[in-house]
């Protein structure tokens, strides 16, 4: 009923390679490259990722284990909150990027 545990694992590895270094990286401290003139507001851009990238052991792991299906409906919506947080997470920083006086688009 959970569908193949193979590609929930799969998809698990890759969230977890894409999602959790940069996120823990900018979290102990450290801009990335990428990031250093655009990212007035890192910390909660990285706590939004961490928060969509709980989405995916949430999610997978109870398929993985083929619990009963009134577990996996319940982690489903937990991945929901997960997602809510994050896009809150992602609106507080492009808040505080907006009011920073060197945001050009705060003076459009």
């Amino acid at each position: 009923m959970n569908g193949n545990p193979a590609y929930h694992v799969i998809a698990l590895g890759i969230a977890t390679l894409v999602c959790l270094p940069v996120a823990l990286a900018v979290l102990r401290g450290r801009r990335m490259p990428w990031s250093r003139r655009r990212t007035v507001a890192p910390r909660p851009y990285a706590w939004g990722v961490l928060c969509f990238y709980a989405v995916a052991p949430v999610n997978a792991v109870p398929r993985i284990l083929d619990a009963p299906q009134d577990l996996v409906l319940a982690c489903t919506a937990a991945g929901v909150v997960c997602v809510m947080a994050g896009a809150a997470f992602m609106l507080r920083a492009e808040r505080i990027g907006l009011r920073s006086p060197g945001c050009p688009a705060a003076h459009e």
